[in-house]
């Protein structure tokens, strides 16, 4: 059996959740089996909401992936890593800076220390997720690897990804339910865009778009590092709760939002299907308008809200590799091409080939990728020796030392005290606003607020570089797709 590490990731999503072992190769995943179960009521806007219903899932993805086959004879998963991309996840920008009287030259020890003062960074009720790779300028100039330059003067930009504290929390409940380990909460649009973006993307400037059921993530990067994280509590759910409006329940009307709906809306009005009801004797013609109208209307909303938020974190005129869209709720009829109309430079996301290897073609469906990215970021053996088994050796074990211990007792006295002494022993124990939102916030959202704050010094920074290329051309589309809506609701209006 292969000694390498095996690694258990479960990515948490509004509508489906996935989960996946895999082992790494010289630097390469190397996936060994995936499954995907229905959320139902367990995640919402992409955290736990319900520890039950959760933990139920769990056991259900960790005993497909427990399979002899996959992790080798009498093996079990104990532990595990957990992708969130919850609607209170937001990224804070942190700058750290050593200043000397003369040149030092720039050691590992120094670079360290930095990052470990932006890792205190603490915001009340939120838990420290992830520190990024930080942009530096060393005497006011940009460098990717300062170490061993001399310096009167360096910088650091961190990221700091924060999220809820009640996020962990009622993970590891659900998971202890199982006799399951949390390693560690993983960020899940990093880990989405580290197996899809190429150092290309990430140099040049570009904003990945997963736009899910209940959440809509925007992660921007420049200089091969994320700059920017926001999560919108939209998504395509919010999409087919609208359609119920039209007396549809709701796995119908997410049923004909993936096969009627669009982003165009039908000018025919008397144009139609004929819907029948469950008791499948009533029947009711459903205007196509009215169906597009809603999907399209509710569309361009989440859209609107996706360019207030890149025109917001200032790098609406730094995308020279312009935008990546993915998820469920991107694949609603023409709503590609409705991106492509306002801002050309949009792409979908495409997974990094150079960096998986896989004999299942399955893994490259859409829906394993930000799982394939967790996999890449996990470090610790999540396989261990079967509980039962190893517990069936113990006994052995405590079987034989007790053998031992009665053939050493020579005299009847002590092997008196020995019996009761057993006798005892054998006893039983029990023992993140620019967000256009209908919808007011549920009491368990009310502190999931988005903060789309943008620090000053990014400002100062971005109006620093230089105005031209793709990127310029880019922040101009958003302006003039932001002045469409505006054009566009006051045609609703009249």
């Amino acid at each position: 059996m292969d000694s390498n590490p095996i690694f258990a990731v479960i990515d948490l999503g509004s509508y489906e959740t996935v989960g996946m072992v895999g082992r790494k190769d010289d630097g390469k995943i190397c996936p060994i089996a995936y499954t995907k179960e229905p959320s139902s009521t367990a995640v919402r806007h992409g955290y736990v909401c319900n520890i039950d219903s959760a933990a139920t899932l769990f056991d259900k993805i960790i005993t497909k992936l427990s399979k002899e086959e996959y992790l080798g004879e009498n093996r079990a998963i104990t532990k595990v890593y957990v992708g969130v991309g919850a609607q209170s996840l937001n990224s804070t920008e942190v700058v750290v800076e050593r200043s000397f009287e003369e040149d030092i030259v720039i050691t590992q020890e120094l670079l360290q220390e930095m990052r470990d003062e932006a890792s205190q960074l603490r915001i009340a009720g939120k838990d420290n997720l992830l520190v990024t790779t930080p942009t530096y300028l060393v005497n006011d100039v940009q460098e990717k690897n300062p170490k061993g330059m001399p310096c009167k003067c360096v910088k650091a930009f961190y990221q700091v990804i924060t999220a809820r504290e009640s996020i962990r929390k009622n993970i590891e409940i659900a998971l202890k339910r199982i006799n399951v380990t949390l390693v560690d909460i993983l960020v899940s649009p990093i880990a989405l865009a580290d197996i899809t973006m190429t150092e290309a993307n990430k140099t040049l400037g570009c904003c990945q778009i997963d736009l899910g059921a209940g959440k809509t993530s925007v992660c921007i990067y420049k200089n091969l590092t994320p700059v920017a994280l926001y999560i919108l509590p939209m998504g395509g759910q919010n999409v087919t709760t609208d359609l119920t409006s039209l007396r549809f329940l709701e796995r119908d009307a997410e049923k004909f939002k993936i096969e009627k709906g669009s982003m165009v809306v039908e000018s025919d009005r008397n144009k139609g299907f004929t819907f029948v009801d469950q008791d499948k004797t009533t029947e009711r013609k459903i205007r196509y308008y009215d169906f597009t109208k809603i999907t399209s209307s509710r569309m361009k909303e989440i859209f609107a809200n996706i360019l207030n938020i890149i025109t917001c974190s200032g790098m609406q005129n730094s995308l020279d590799a312009g935008l990546q869209i993915t998820g469920g709720g991107a694949k609603l009829s023409k709503f590609k091409d409705f991106m492509i109309k306002n801002l050309e430079c949009v792409a979908d996301v495409t997974l990094r080939k150079d960096m998986i290897i896989w004999d299942k073609p399955d893994i490259a469906d859409p829906k394993c990728f930000t799982a394939l990215g967790l996999l890449r970021l996990a470090k610790e053996d999540c396989v261990d020796i079967n509980k039962n088994i190893s517990d069936l050796f113990e006994s052995e074990e405590s079987a034989a030392q007790e053998a031992e211990q009665k053939e050493d007792v020579q005299d009847p006295i002590s092997a008196l005290w020995t019996e009761d002494d057993e006798a005892v022993a054998d006893g039983e124990y029990d023992g993140g606003s620019v967000i256009i939102q209908d919808d007011k916030e549920s009491e368990d959202e009310m502190d999931d607020t988005i903060e789309i704050a943008t620090n000053s010094q990014k400002q100062k920074k971005s109006k620093k570089e230089k105005r031209g290329g793709i990127g310029s051309t880019f922040g101009s589309l958003i302006h003039k797709a932001l002045d469409f809506f505006s054009d566009d609701e006051e045609e609703d209006m009249k």
